[in-house]
């Protein structure tokens, strides 16, 4: 389930649901249609606020987004960038979402 289908199902508006997770409309709006990425504290508040239904990896990755080309690679960068140094050097696989 991706973040606008889940504020739309819950009947709420989407200025309703920026108050819920401390931000404004405009963000959320932009965060909703790939106009902005989705940052760590806000992606665990939504995650928080919808129970879980909505993951905050989703939504830092941009699967819970629908990202797609530009804003998809770009996410997948962010992602790659907030894992562990010492899980880099071990050579393990690093997270892609292409």
């Amino acid at each position: 389930m991706n973040l606008r289908d889940y504020i739309l199902q819950r009947g709420i508006t989407q200025e309703d649901f920026a108050l819920l997770v401390n931000v404004s409309r405009a963000h959320l709006s932009a965060v909703i249609t790939n106009n902005r990425t989705c940052g760590p504290k806000l992606a665990y508040a939504i995650q928080e606020e919808s129970e879980g239904k909505i993951k905050a990896k989703d939504l830092i990755t941009g699967k819970a987004l629908g990202y797609t080309g530009k804003a998809k690679r770009a996410a997948t960068k962010y992602v790659n960038k907030l894992l562990p140094r010492k899980q880099k050097e071990s050579g393990r696989k690093r997270l892609s979402l292409l």
